[in-house]
């Protein structure tokens, strides 16, 4: 199940995966995640949708492949040391 929801982001445009990750926000938004903190200023829906959106699916599928595979490995790091500029 993990391999085709990574396929299906892999293959996602970029309108598809954003508007994917904005239902999924708001579906799953206060609901207890140990990766997520609701309540970081940091963790806001635009600055997910903008990154996610430069990253592209197949990029972003890339990176939550590694958390899968290897989880205390990629913990350090990764995804917190992203530098973007939305304009260019």
């Amino acid at each position: 199940m993990i391999d085709m929801r990574l396929e299906a982001i892999s293959n996602y445009s970029q309108t598809d995966l954003v508007n994917s990750l904005s239902n999924s926000y708001e579906s799953n938004k206060g609901k207890f995640n140990g990766f997520v903190s609701w309540d970081s200023i940091r963790l806001s829906k635009k600055r997910l949708c903008e990154i996610s959106s430069i990253l592209g699916g197949k990029r972003l599928a890339l990176i939550m492949q590694n958390y899968c595979k290897d989880y205390k490995y990629w913990n350090h790091g990764m995804p917190d040391l992203i530098l973007w500029d939305a304009k260019t």
